[in-house]
């Protein structure tokens, strides 16, 4: 399993070699980011279509009522979904995520707020395979400058995509067990921490995920010695760092607070 095609941004963009017009994609996941539309009207996020090998449409819509819009078609097939949301405006995007077999008919459709546990999902059933023509035009059409403005991510991946709490600590982030530090990606659940209190706290889940490195997975170095550190930190974005001392309580009146990286 791996990513077939993605692109973040206008340069910067890749397809696996398999992905011709002709090949249909019965199994995979569609993944993207967008900023929330701020307005209550329609908003076409992605349109794209092909004559070859035959007349196929991929459109997705926001819609007014805190709604999305997903139209394939392909041939005579058509399979058409709906998910609902109730993101605030203050939401500044939000990742969508489409999981289709066309093999058994079931899909999976999900939005989430890449900065927050708000999760929106809903099961889907008539799922159609995804001609490569689209994924191709997908890739060709957000290289213009207005649509890698409003979609600046999407990823095409081969077999499901099971969303869960996203990664945001490098494999190599070091964690301070009772006796040394290890590596985050060589934790499992049982292992023992030392939490911000000085407490020892099992370790619940781990989550680990390979992913293109644009939009909300596009990673953040910390540069050592900022912040105190000992090495240099690499995370995501939106991975919160506990900020104390004098100058918290100066700046914010209390002894800790959260801020993202």
């Amino acid at each position: 399993m791996g990513w077939l095609a993605y692109r973040g941004g206008r340069d910067t963009a890749a397809a696996h070699a398999s992905i011709t017009p002709e090949i249909m994609i019965e199994t995979a996941a569609l993944v993207l980011e967008a900023p929330l539309p701020s307005n209550r009207r329609a908003a076409t996020l992605l349109e794209v279509a092909s004559l070859h090998p035959e007349p196929s449409l991929l459109r997705i819509q926001s819609i007014p009522d805190e709604e999305f819009s997903i139209l394939i078609s392909s041939g005579a097939s058509v399979f058409h979904a709906l998910i609902s949301h109730t993101l605030q405006s203050r939401t500044d995007s939000f990742r969508l995520t489409l999981n289709w077999n066309s093999t058994s008919g079931d899909g999976f459709l999900s939005i989430k707020y890449p900065d927050d546990d708000a999760l929106f999902t809903h099961d889907l059933a008539g799922c159609i395979p995804m001609p490569g023509a689209l994924i191709l035009e997908a890739l060709a059409e957000t290289r213009s400058a207005e649509v890698a403005q409003n979609l600046p991510y999407i990823g095409f991946h081969q077999g499901p995509i099971h969303v869960a709490p996203s990664s945001t600590l490098d494999y190599h982030t070091p964690v301070l067990k009772p006796l040394c530090y290890r590596k985050i990606g060589m934790m499992k659940p049982g292992d023992t921490a030392i939490s911000t209190g000085g407490d020892i706290v099992p370790v619940l889940g781990v989550f680990k995920n390979t992913t293109p490195a644009f939009g909300s997975f596009a990673p953040v170095r910390l540069r050592a010695p900022y912040f105190v550190l000992q090495s240099d930190l690499v995370m995501a974005g939106a991975q919160r760092l506990i900020f104390g001392g004098s100058n918290a309580e100066y700046t914010f009146g209390c002894d800790e607070v959260l801020i993202p990286a």
